[in-house]
């Protein structure tokens, strides 16, 4: 296993992290601690060939320094390294666990637990964009805890399906989860079969165009890209009962504005009327519209 590091910007950082919420599985992993302004792009690869490839490609897309790290793995060092990177956390009575730590992760009586061993895929549930749609899951499932089984939800551009098992442990039980790669769903599958929820939502590999195909629903979750939910805007509120609850993540705090004012004026076109609920953390951002 080869190990590779750039050093990089807090700016590239940025963009780069919003890249990569894009691809379900990628050799790469971002290390970003903003008290010591460390920030750091780290590749794991099984040959030099990968390693040279896949530089190559990512530097077509990012102006990289030039200076590199390279250093051979063991493969213990490579499974230790790998690790450090994806660590248990907990939100309300809800925790995401690495498969690693499932015999020892001390979990509290009454709370449920949703294992992880997420390899080299992103969805692991340590990015802000996530865990600001988890706190929107977990809201509604509280506000509609005493109807939670009639209530539907969809999750556009799932990735490894972690929000939509999510909200199944909480309880949701018609449940829809799509995303266009192919290997996120696989990957989804994987990760519902471990945590023995096979059949408890349906995975489909569509793209945000298939809204128009499914029965509005009561909560839809989409962590994606700013332009992506522009672009689609009219998918998604198309698809929103009367009063339900939509959460759009993925938003750059410099998109803001942008993206809450295309649905404000949507919204308003179709006299719907709305709350609107901000959130932020670190430099991302998730819009809640409550109708």
């Amino acid at each position: 296993m080869i190990q590779q590091t750039i050093y990089i910007s807090e700016e590239l950082t940025q963009k780069m992290e919003a890249y990569f919420c894009e691809i379900e599985q990628s050799p790469w992993v971002i290390y970003s601690d903003k008290i010591k302004k460390d920030h750091r792009l780290i590749g794991y690869f099984q040959t030099e060939e990968e390693q040279i490839s896949c530089i190559q490609a990512i530097r077509e897309d990012f102006e990289l320094p030039k200076e590199t790290l390279l250093k051979k793995l063991k493969d213990q060092d490579w499974k230790e390294s790998y690790k450090k990177h994806f660590k248990a956390w907990s939100q309300s009575n809800l925790h995401w666990v690495p498969n690693w730590e499932k015999d020892s992760y001390p979990l509290p009586e009454g709370h449920k637990m949703l294992l992880i061993d997420p390899g080299m895929a992103f969805g692991t549930g340590n990015h802000p964009t996530t865990r600001l749609c988890v706190q929107t899951i977990l809201e509604a499932a509280e506000e509609w805890k005493n109807d939670l089984n009639n209530k539907t939800m969809i999750d556009a551009g799932c990735g490894s399906g972690i929000l939509a098992l999510s909200a199944a442990l909480l309880g949701f039980k018609k449940l829809e989860a799509f995303d266009n790669d192919p290997d996120a769903i696989r990957i989804s599958e994987e990760n519902a079969n471990f945590n023995h929820l096979s059949g408890a939502i349906q995975f489909r590999t569509k793209s945000l165009d298939c809204l128009w195909e499914l029965e509005k629903v009561d909560l839809l979750i989409a962590n994606i890209q700013s332009n992506v939910l522009i672009a689609f805007s009219k998918e998604i509120l198309n698809s929103l009962k009367s009063s339900s609850i939509l959460c759009l993540s993925g938003i750059l705090a410099s998109e803001k504005e942008k993206v809450l004012a295309h649905y404000r004026a949507e919204l308003i076109k179709r006299n719907l009327s709305h709350k609107t609920i901000v959130r932020e953390m670190e430099e991302w951002v998730s819009i809640t519209f409550k109708n």
